[in-house]
């Protein structure tokens, strides 16, 4: 996962994120993505926040820290597998490329 950097140089961590609660993991993919994770959040102990640029955003609710960083580390993997799926040629993109590319996407939230 050499390609997830600190958001921001980690100015972002200990602020107030979208959901509420202290950042205590804030993360960008070099592709175009970024993963947060706060403590305290509004609805639930954790809160993870995540969004591909241009493609998706959703947030996820945990009540463990083990949890959540375990997510964290799952959705990490599972948006590495759809920047690298963005990453074909439009002029290769036929059918096949959309039912993948949705089936990716339906799994990242799963």
């Amino acid at each position: 996962m050499e390609f997830w950097t600190h958001f921001n140089n980690k100015e972002t961590l200990g602020d107030n994120g979208s959901e509420g609660g202290r950042i205590i993991i804030d993360e960008e993919h070099v592709n175009g993505a970024r993963i947060t994770l706060e403590e305290d959040s509004y609805d639930a102990p954790y809160a993870i926040t995540l969004g591909i640029y241009g493609v998706m955003f959703h947030t996820d609710f945990f009540n463990t820290i083990d949890e959540a960083k375990s997510k964290c580390l799952m959705f990490k993997s599972k948006i590495e597998l759809i920047l690298q799926h963005l990453s074909i040629d439009d002029s290769n993109r036929e059918k096949a490329w959309r039912l993948v590319y949705n089936e990716l996407l339906d799994d990242l939230t799963k």
